[in-house]
């Protein structure tokens, strides 16, 4: 009996050492395997050092954001916009690119809100007239920051970009005085469609400049959030520069000027960076893991492996062996080998692209392996939709069509007649942000010509059956179409 029970005990024992030898081998493989991924990865141009996307430090008297209208209340309207959820939309959109902005809806705004308020005769007048009128009431508002912006031509957020406990202070941070630019940008955008209807091109021309100024502030900034407001910013910016175009408002030297404004910007840049500022958080996640590793030996590190042992799948004996270290560093070198895979490739920022199928084969794979460990924090943190990429890319589509116009304009007031082709303008034009491919352009009876982007029409049909998995939604398919109806058809 005690020589039974002595060789139980030493299989026992044999098991333990094997499991043991297996866990302490897998860690030190995984450990390995981080090492060399992460000098692949710097080798390929990967950065892990969070500096490289920290905006550069600017001069504190050049700086806007340290500028004295975003700590005074009297200028409510920076702080507060007098307008609410019954203010008239003042937008930009392929959905509604036939209609102009009206207004006589902006007029009804002020008047039923307080004659005395936004300084309304008794007597309505004309529409133009009276919505400047109201915009005068902020007159000393305005003109602050039209000086501001003068003597304060550079930002930086000043933000702290240090430890936050598992995140970087920034991460969670929300862009609170960046929607003061938005506010700032809707008066400056409404007052540039009015000086357009009174026939003050100029003046419509330096509001449109303020606007831009206050929209590309954040274009180094890092964060997501930021980017995403920037992107909604320069939507609106296209308004009154379609409307103008639409309407024949702009004469050659403002075309010629606003094509100049818009020619640099780039969105997908931005967004780039504020993906790879992602990334960052993660790596620094899995850093703050390590040292809890080492101060905590006991329900932390039960708890840290009880995520790469789900209870579902206590069955599968591999499991066993992963250890908390095995976990983090597994973890950590599938967290940016996806970044480098399909995010950085999805925003292709070498050749100016928005590769959705990317974004949308990085769902998949996460949806198809959710119950891998090693994906699990990556799926928490990672943007994993397609939404934020279209809409980015949807905005440069707005602002490369807008280049296009002007160039195409500038020719017709040259040569008197519009190209037949975008060949004639002999400038060198950007390609389709979703294809690669160039623009279409065509002259029709519905318009006077159309400028044309596939949009994510092609990609529609390649995200059918990872759409199928995940959502009922449909995805609307339609070109994303710049044109001008005819007066025919106004």
């Amino acid at each position: 009996m005690k020589k039974r029970i002595k060789k139980i005990l030493i299989i026992i024992i044999l098991i333990l050492l094997s499991g043991f030898s297996v866990r302490y081998w897998y860690t030190i493989q995984s450990q390995a395997l981080w090492n060399s991924t992460k000098d692949t990865l710097s080798q390929d141009g990967l950065s892990f050092d969070i500096q490289d996307v920290i905006p550069i430090k600017v001069p504190d008297e050049t700086n806007f954001a340290l500028s004295e209208i975003f700590k005074s209340t009297d200028q409510e309207f920076l702080m507060i916009p007098k307008f609410n959820k019954g203010f008239p939309v003042l937008n930009f959109s392929y959905e509604t690119s036939d209609n102009f902005i009206d207004l006589k809806k902006f007029q009804e705004y002020f008047r039923n809100t307080g004659l005395e308020l936004w300084g309304q005769p008794a007597e309505k007048g004309e529409p133009d007239e009276d919505v400047l009128r109201a915009i005068e009431t902020l007159s000393n508002d305005l003109k602050l920051l039209e000086k501001t912006i003068q003597e304060r031509p550079d930002y930086n957020c000043n933000l702290n970009f240090k430890d936050d406990g598992l995140l970087i202070e920034a991460w969670s941070q929300h862009p609170e005085s960046q929607m003061i630019h938005m506010n700032a940008q809707w008066w400056l955008i409404l007052r540039s469609h009015a000086f357009l209807e009174i026939g003050e091109p100029s003046k419509a021309l330096k509001d449109l400049e303020s606007a831009l100024f206050l929209a590309e502030c954040f274009k180094d900034d890092p964060r997501l959030t930021t980017q995403v407001l920037r992107s909604r910013m320069l939507t609106v910016l296209m308004s009154p520069i379609w409307q103008g175009l639409a309407k024949m408002q702009w004469s050659a030297e403002h075309i010629q000027l606003i094509n100049d404004l818009i020619l640099d910007i780039d969105l997908l840049s931005g967004f780039a960076k504020a993906i790879d500022f992602e990334r960052h958080n993660l790596n620094h996640i899995h850093e703050q893991f390590r040292s809890l590793i080492k101060e905590d030996t006991g329900e932390y590190r039960a708890s840290l492996i009880s995520i790469g042992v789900p209870t579902h799948l206590l069955k599968s004996f591999k499991y066993f062996y992963i250890s908390p270290e095995a976990f983090i560093d597994r973890s950590q070198t599938r967290s940016n080998e996806l970044y480098r895979q399909y995010l950085f490739e999805g925003i292709d920022v070498a050749n100016k692209r928005v590769r959705l199928d990317k974004i949308s084969e990085l769902v998949g794979y996460i949806e198809d392996n959710k119950e891998d460990p090693f994906n699990l924090l990556c799926a928490l943190t990672m943007p994993l939709s397609s939404t934020l990429p279209k809409s980015i890319g949807t905005t440069q589509v707005m602002i490369h069509h807008a280049q296009i116009a002007c160039k195409i304009e500038l020719y017709k007031l040259e040569k008197g007649d519009y190209p037949r082709n975008l060949d004639e303008l002999q400038k060198k034009l950007p390609s389709d942000v979703f294809s690669g491919q160039s623009y279409k352009y065509a002259i029709d009876k519905m318009s006077r010509y159309r400028i044309s982007s596939t949009g994510f029409n092609s990609i529609n049909e390649q995200q059918k059956s990872i759409k199928s998995k995940q959502s009922p939604h449909k995805t609307k398919n339609r070109d994303l179409i710049w044109y001008y109806l005819t007066s025919e058809q106004k």
